[in-house]
This record gives C-alpha cells, structure tokens and sequence, in this order.
C-alpha cells in the first residue's frame, strides 16, 4: 500500500515555492499539513530553519498537531519560538504574496476580448446535476478540495463505487485506478464517483491520498442525505447512464432492483463493454434506478 510519506518530497517542494523574494515562511496550515502527512521531524525542522515560520503556534494548531502524531519534542521545539518570524517580516511576505497573485491574476488575463463560455452541454442532465451539485471533492496535492459539477458535462455513464481504506478494498482498488488511468484519457465519456465506506472525513482524506484516486468523490458529510444505495459488501460498483438509470449489477430475481453483492472485477468487465460499444455479457435492459 502507497504510505502518506511517499508524498513527503512533493509536499515539501510544493510549501518550498520560491517567490522572487525568497522562500515563503511556512504556515500554520502548512505545517499541521506535514504532519498529516507523516513529514519526518528532521525534514520538518529542517523547513523551519530554512523558511521560519509564520506565525506562533497557537491552541488549536497545537491540539490538530498533537491529534495527527506530532511528537512532545517536535511540539516543544516549534512553541519555543525560534523560528517564528518577525510581526514586520510576516506583514512583508503577506504582501510580496498578494503581489505575486496579483501578478498571475494579470498575466491569465487574455489580451484580446474573449467569447463568452459556452453553455454547459446539454448532455450534464438534470438529474446528475441534481443529484451530484455541489456535494463533489477530489484530492490535488494531498487536500481535499471542491470539485465543479460541470467537470461531468461530457459524462454519459457514471460508476458508483463504494470501498473503504481496508486491504480487502485495496487490491481492486489499484487495479480500478489503473483501468482508469489508461482508459480515461480515449474515453472521457465515463466517469467514476467514490461513495466512500470510511467511519471518518480524515479516514476518507486519507484513503483518497493514499489509494491515488483520480476520479471525485461525494463529500463525506453530504453522503448521509443523498440517500445513496448500501451495497450488502464492499468493494461494490453500480453502473449508470447519465439520466440515473442503472446499467449494472441488476438482480436476477427482480431487475428493476440493483443486485448489492457482486465480485467488482464484474462491473468492470461491463462497463469495459459499455464504454467500447460491446454488448455487456450476459446484460439485458436495465430499468430505471435512482442511484
């Protein structure tokens, strides 16, 4: 399983971004961030003495730092101050920050009057809209973050899929992420949505970071009051057509009910199918299911 420190250099470089006034001083943000994100103490403290810091730690850092493994020493050494910049220096680099916005804001701006944006295709239908609006995140350099429902605007089936961090969700889960991977970039016409079987939102953050999940994700706290289908065992897929209805796995007692405890590497042989214009095997029409 891809560990939380593998992500360790590319968080540094990223909090290392070299502003034309020199290195900016870490956040508070930041710093319970490499934490989280198992950053040793020797990389961390390293940080701190190159880039300082921008502020004293204060009670609430304090107690995340502690919730997320900070070590009593690491603690000990980050409150006694010594890297905490000036109230002057950190005014400066807050404005030399605004600035250099300032500067990408203008340099995006296009030098000839643009159309307006089309509207979005006709074929994000209400009901995905509906359904999805809002409640979406994904994960880009390690945090959560909102994800627009219009990035779906080309979806014409959609996969739900349930799991968790667990080892029994991770051996499939590797292998959707590589199907997905190779597959996505000649069929953008799909589109997977994590419905996540996690007790917590950091359970869920992590199994996003840590799984690489490419795809979004319905928002932890939004899950409980979109009514979403319980499969009876997870990893579990369902697939969709953009209108809502359900493609795949159909009970074979009554098909105008989902089967909720089907091997995965099933669904994924279907929706293979559906996406290369195959006849799925052994599929009949499905009716109408809300997801």
């Amino acid at each position: 399983m891809i560990r939380w420190r593998s992500l360790a250099p590319l968080l540094l470089l990223l909090a290392g971004a070299i502003t034309p006034a020199g290195a900016t001083p870490v956040t508070l943000k930041e710093l319970d961030l490499m934490v989280r994100m198992g950053v040793s103490e020797k990389e961390i403290i390293e940080s701190l003495e190159s880039r300082h810091l921008m502020a004293p730690i204060d009670a609430a850092t304090e107690k995340s730092l502690t919730a997320n493994g900070a070590k009593p020493a690491l603690l000990s050494k980050i409150k006694a101050g010594k890297y905490v910049i000036s109230a002057e220096d950190a005014a400066k680099s807050e404005r030399e920050a605004a600035e250099q916005r300032l500067l990408i804001a203008k340099q995006s701006v296009p030098d000839k009057p643009q159309p307006p944006p089309a509207p979005v295709a006709e074929d994000l239908s209400d009901k995905l809209r509906r359904t999805f609006d809002g409640k979406l995140v994904h994960v880009a350099f390690g945090q959560t973050m909102a994800y627009s429902i219009d990035e779906l605007k080309n979806v014409r089936y959609y996969v739900i899929y349930e799991a968790n961090g667990a080892p029994p969700c991770h051996s499939f889960t590797q292998k959707l992420v590589d199907y997905y991977n190779k597959t996505k970039p000649d069929h953008p016409e799909f589109e997977i949505i994590y419905v996540s079987i996690d007790r917590s939102p950091e359970a869920m953050e992590k199994t996003l970071v840590t799984e690489k999940m490419p795809w979004p994700a319905v928002r932890f706290d939004a899950l409980a009051s979109m009514h979403l289908v319980a499969a009876k065992a997870i990893p579990w897929m369902a697939i969709f057509n953009s209108d809502g209805a359900a493609l795949f796995p159909m009970n074979p007692k009554d098909k105008s009910k989902l089967q909720l405890e089907v091997d995965p590497g099933e669904s994924l042989v279907v929706l293979d199918a559906i996406i290369h214009g195959r006849p799925p095997p052994g599929s009949a029409p499905a009716a109408e299911k809300q997801p």
